[in-house]
Parts: C-alpha cells; sequence; structure tokens
C-alpha cells in the first residue's frame, strides 16, 4: 500500500508541477549522446575552434596520442588519435555557434569510451589556456620570468 501511494505521489508531482519539473530533468537531456552504427553524435554550445581545443586538451589528458589533425575550414576538423585503440572524430560547426562532434572508434565503435571523451570535453570547453608571454609583455609589467 505504501509503495503505491509512493508511486501516485511520483506520478502526480511529474504530472502537475508543469515546467518546474524540467529543472530536475535538463542536466540529463544535456549529457545526451546519440549512438548509431558505433558512431557517437553530441552537440555543444560552442564554436568549431572552442570544441577543436577542447578536444585536443580532452585527448592529451587522456594518454591518447594525436596522430592526424586536419583542419578542413574554419567550421570543420578532423583529428586521429589513439594507439591500440583508434578515435576518429569529426568537429563540425552547425547553426548558431552549435557543434557537432562525431566520434567512431574503432569499426564497431565503443559507446563507453566514446562518452568519457565527451564527458571530458565537456570539462574542458571552459578552459582558457594562455600562451607564453611575450618579452614586451614582460618587460611592461616588471614579470622576470
Amino acid at each position: 500500500m505504501i509503495k503505491l501511494s509512493y508511486i501516485i505521489a511520483c506520478l502526480s508531482l511529474c504530472f502537475l508541477s508543469g515546467c518546474q519539473a524540467m529543472l530536475l530533468i535538463s542536466p540529463a537531456v544535456s549529457l545526451y549522446v546519440a549512438w548509431k552504427d558505433g558512431l557517437a553524435t553530441a552537440y555543444y554550445d560552442a564554436n568549431a575552434t572552442t570544441s577543436y581545443n577542447a578536444v585536443k586538451r580532452s585527448l592529451k589528458d587522456l594518454h591518447h596520442n594525436i596522430s592526424v589533425d586536419q583542419k578542413k575550414s574554419d567550421k570543420e576538423y578532423y583529428i586521429v588519435a589513439g594507439d591500440k585503440e583508434k578515435f576518429k572524430i569529426y568537429i563540425t560547426e552547425v547553426e548558431g555557434g552549435t557543434t557537432r562532434i562525431d566520434i567512431r572508434i574503432n569499426l564497431m565503435g565503443d559507446k563507453p569510451q566514446a562518452e568519457l571523451v565527451y564527458k571530458k570535453i565537456t570539462s574542458q570547453l571552459n578552459v582558457i589556456e594562455f600562451r607564453k608571454m611575450s618579452k614586451k609583455f614582460k618587460r611592461a609589467h616588471g614579470v622576470d620570468r
């Protein structure tokens, strides 16, 4: 009897709360990875260059060597990485600054490994990578390194 009342309470919460229930669901939707015929696809709210840099940092953090790194255009990149497992990563900017990242691991794909790479990419998207300071900047700001 108690279990039935919990089920009824949960169902009524979902149907009667309206848009407030969507706040609980939205993080799960943003982590969704589409999987079709061994190819994993995810979309990110970032331009292609930012996504490309995040992919490269993610592969480096996961200790996957990059063997092919091609810039096909300003909105398209192709990366092949990995030693034992080959990662083929296609980065394509679609409309509105959204980027689609497709990952195929080996011939048949490896969904758990692709999801791990996507999680790493998500964590790397907000990282700002600073380059080496110029001599002029160091002199102007009194930095002696």
